[in-house]
C-alpha cells in the first residue's frame, strides 16, 4: 500500500529480511472465473505492487520471480489450477529472459491452508473473520497434500522451500 510501502521496506532492511511478496500474477487477467468485483480488487493489489518494486529495489529487498495465488486460492484451488498457473507463469518469465537457458526460477505459491476457526477464536486481529471460518481453508489443505500435486512437483524438478531458504 502506498501509505506504508516506504516504512515497510525500511523495516525489512533494518531487520535483515531479504525477501517479501510482490503479488503480480502472470495470467491473472485471463482468469474469467474470478468475479468482477474480486478481479477489480486483485488488479488494485497488482497496481500497488508494481508501484512498490522501485522502493523495494532501493532497499535491497528481493522477491520471487513468479507469484501465484490469486487465481488459485480457496474454492478455485485444484491440482490442475496450480499446474496451469505454474506452467503459464514459467512460460511468461522464460519468454522475457534474454537467453532462456536453464536457470533456477523461484515461485511463490500463496496459500491459506488450515482448519476453519470456530468462534470466538481464530482470524487475524480481533477474532474470526469470514475467511478464517471458511471451508475453503480446509479445501486448500486437502488439495496441497494430494499425491498427484507432489508428483507434479517432482516431475518438474520443483523444490518446495520457504523464503528463508532463498
Amino acid at each position: 500500500l502506498a501509505e506504508v510501502r516506504h516504512v515497510f521496506a525500511e523495516v525489512l532492511e533494518e531487520y535483515g529480511i531479504k525477501y517479501t511478496r510482490v503479488p503480480v500474477e502472470p495470467g491473472l487477467h485471463n482468469c474469467d472465473w474470478i468475479p468482477p468485483a474480486l478481479m477489480d480488487f486483485y488488479l488494485g493489489v497488482e497496481e500497488d505492487s508494481f508501484n512498490t518494486v522501485d522502493v523495494f529495489t532501493r532497499h535491497g529487498i528481493r522477491w520471487p520471480d513468479i507469484y501465484i495465488g490469486l487465481s488459485t486460492m480457496g474454492k478455485n484451488m485444484s491440482v490442475g489450477s496450480i499446474w496451469s498457473a505454474i506452467d503459464t507463469a514459467i512460460l511468461e518469465v522464460m519468454s522475457r529472459a534474454p537467453s532462456p537457458q536453464s536457470r533456477t526460477v523461484t515461485i511463490e505459491l500463496m496459500v491459506h491452508p488450515g482448519y476453519p476457526s470456530v468462534p470466538p477464536v481464530g482470524g487475524c486481529g480481533e477474532g474470526p473473520d469470514d475467511f478464517s471460518q471458511s471451508w475453503e481453508r480446509l479445501h486448500e489443505l486437502q488439495t496441497l497434500i494430494k499425491p498427484e500435486l507432489q508428483s507434479h512437483y517432482k516431475a518438474r524438478n520443483i523444490q518446495l522451500c520457504s523464503f528463508k531458504d532463498l
